[in-house]
């Protein structure tokens, strides 16, 4: 189930005022990656570029990195956002500045720049292989195409790091043999956070894939700029799939250069309970106004019967005291939770929680 949540910045002065969102710490995080095992994990799909790629000059040195300037797109890490990146002989793509540093360790490492990480190890093209490069209109894809390890003519390593605009990436792995438990797999910023996929472990395989994942993201981008006497919306959007019963939270600083206004925190909590397959549920797409007020939309069928209901500690659920009549079509239904037809306003509570059932006979 995928919900939108949102939060409306106004904006009241006479100069634009520019605005950026961080992520802080989180609650009950759930990894932040799938693999190609995993239910709603990324497949495996093998794009070849090493015929139409452009092959990188460091296929022919050990222990280097080469400058690659974006054209299309931009690709964001840890909420920085690049045109350029550096590719690394080791297996690694760097962000800021490049690297020469073939011993892996575990993530973070404060001692290197921000980077992806699909198979950080000693890897020596200059001894076998060849690294390519090509961007698409939305995506880029980093090619590492039958390389060696240092001192070792048996490991034969293929495998790749797509970039996407935004901050998705994937790696592809095609073909992975040798000795492959001595590699680091994964991100970090460059500073004290990181998400390590695995270190030093037996972990990848050929044709397999991996994705980051999150379980919300922002459709409305992490930064932008507001005209004077106007308003911008920052919409959440929050997917349980694959996710475990329980809750999730995310702390969020929003950072501006309004001098009369001051930064807002803002935190992100969805809750995952057991499904009530008494009555099928509907999907309600929520949003919050500047008030504290909740949006919610959802699709009605035709002829058929639904109640709406809402509860602030999962342990009981309130009839909404408003009837949703039946309708003689298939429609989107659009209501306001400001406290008119529920026991109080949305904003007096921690937590509110809606479900939509269809009780038709």
């Amino acid at each position: 189930m995928v919900n939108d949540i949102g939060q409306t910045i106004d904006q009241v002065s006479l100069v634009p005022k520019v605005w950026k969102l961080r992520a802080l710490d989180s609650i009950n995080t759930p990894p932040n990656y799938l693999t190609s095992d995993d239910v709603g994990g990324p497949a495996y799909n093998w794009i070849d570029i090493s015929g139409t790629g452009n092959r990188l000059n460091i296929s022919n040195f050990d222990d280097s990195s080469e400058l690659v300037s974006l054209n299309n797109f931009t690709f964001d890490i840890y909420d920085n956002n690049y045109s350029s990146f550096y590719v690394g002989t080791n297996g690694v793509s760097f962000f800021g500045s490049g690297s020469s540093n073939y011993f892996n360790t575990s993530l973070p490492n404060s001692s290197q720049p921000a980077m992806l990480c699909p198979f950080w190890d000693d890897i020596d093209p200059n001894s076998g292989g060849d690294i390519y490069v090509k961007e698409f209109t939305d995506h880029a894809i980093i090619q590492y195409d039958n390389c060696k390890r240092y001192d070792d003519s048996s490991t034969s390593l293929t495998f790749q790091a797509i970039l996407y605009s935004g901050d998705k990436y994937e790696f592809q792995y095609e073909t992975m043999t040798g000795i492959l438990n001595s590699g680091t797999i994964g991100s970090q910023d460059g500073q004290s956070e990181a998400d390590q996929i695995a270190y030093n472990e037996n972990f990848i395989e050929s044709q397999f894939a991996i994705s980051n994942k999150s379980w919300y993201s922002t459709a409305s981008g992490m930064d932008g700029t507001i005209a004077p006497n106007e308003s911008s919306s920052i919409v959440f959007d929050l997917n349980s799939s694959s996710l475990a019963l329980g809750s999730y939270q995310q702390n969020f600083t929003l950072t501006h250069n309004d001098p009369n206004q001051s930064n807002l925190t803002i935190t992100v909590e969805m809750n995952i309970v057991a499904a009530d397959n008494s009555f099928p549920n509907k999907e309600i797409n929520m949003g919050q106004l500047p008030d504290g007020s909740i949006t919610l939309s959802f699709e009605v069928i035709a002829g058929r019967s639904y109640r709406l209901e809402y509860s602030s500690d999962l342990d009981g659920w309130i009839e909404w005291d408003e009837a949703i009549p039946v309708s003689n079509s298939d429609q989107q239904i659009q209501i306001v939770d400001d406290g008119q037809h529920s026991s109080s306003h949305p904003s007096s509570q921690d937590m509110r929680l809606y479900r939509l059932i269809d009780f038709t006979d």
